[in-house]
């Protein structure tokens, strides 16, 4: 009878490398998911829709244009969702220079709304740039800040609350409106300083936001001061790094801003509308520099 032979023991190093390499692949998942999770925060989502007005090439710019915004992250919001609605109400204008213009998304808290019939006139470039002009709106408060009661401005108008930058009005009657200029300026503004190579969608979106740069660098605002300012419904604390000193939500300084940025639009001085509303506080600030303002990018021309 032969004898039977014992099998030989397993080298040690084969009895752990196997579980090792099934810890260091779960591992390897796990980092990369966490990865992901902290290059994207919040966590941009597109709906089916959206994903087919915009098209691959379109999502990946305006995600790129979404990332390159909340690089330091977006404090009210865990998800930005990217929709598309037809909006029919969004017909063509024409600009105080007789260039067309047209709506191609609104947002709100956590959300932006795309419209499509405008999305498809718009290059990769421009969808980047829409990106970084909308995640400002989008990273507002879900609720607005209500005043403690009404304030009467001239003409019968109403402030009800503060959202975002924006100031919501209750006009003669029973409508209601809001005030959007400030905060579309502070839009402007911001998606330069996320990215230099930033243009404007229309003139006035580029006069609103070379008025907020003039400010911002006269008085020393930082983006991040900005974009805080957005994010609290802080209209308040806006009004006063401008003017130098602390505001008060009163009628005088209000009416002031209101003017300053619906004058600018109309064609109103840049150098005077700034240094006004830095004198509101009867403190001498420097002074914006000369006309010709490195920042955003002004709009091509666009056809008839």
């Amino acid at each position: 009878m032969s004898r039977r032979s014992k099998a030989l023991p397993e080298p040690r190093h084969r009895r752990w490398i196997w579980p090792a390499l099934g810890v260091l692949a779960v591992l390897g998942a796990g980092s990369a998911w966490l990865l992901h999770a902290w290059d994207e925060r919040p966590r941009i989502e597109f709906t089916d829709y959206a994903r087919e007005v915009l098209g691959k090439e379109g999502v990946a710019s305006f995600r790129q244009g979404l990332r390159t915004y909340f690089r330091a992250g977006c404090p009210n919001h865990h998800r930005i969702l990217v929709c598309a609605k037809k909006d029919e109400d969004a017909e063509e204008e024409r600009s105080p220079d007789g260039s067309l213009s047209f709506t191609t998304a609104y947002s709100e808290p956590g959300k932006i709304n795309l419209v499509p019939q405008a999305i498809g006139r718009l290059r990769q470039k421009n969808l980047l740039d829409l990106a970084l002009h909308e995640a400002t709106h989008a990273c507002k408060p879900v609720e607005p800040s209500p005043l403690p009661a009404p304030l009467l401005l001239r003409k019968g108008f109403r402030v009800l609350a503060i959202h975002g930058l924006g100031i919501k009005l209750q006009l003669p009657g029973s409508e209601q409106s809001d005030f959007v200029f400030i905060e579309e300026g502070v839009a402007e503004a911001l998606a330069v300083s996320k990215d230099e190579r930033y243009t404007a969608s229309v003139p006035e979106y580029h006069k609103l936001g070379t008025l907020t740069i003039v400010l911002k660098n006269t008085r020393g605002i930082s983006a991040s001061e900005l974009q805080g300012f957005v994010e609290r419904n802080d209209l308040l604390g806006f009004m006063s790094r401008v003017i130098g000193r602390p505001a008060a939500m009163d009628a005088y300084h209000l009416e002031r801003f209101m003017d300053a940025y619906q004058g600018i639009i109309s064609g109103d001085d840049l150098r005077q509308t700034a240094v006004a509303l830095m004198e509101l506080g009867s403190v001498q600030g420097r002074g914006p520099g000369p006309s010709g303002i490195p920042g955003i990018h002004a709009p091509e021309a666009a056809g008839p």
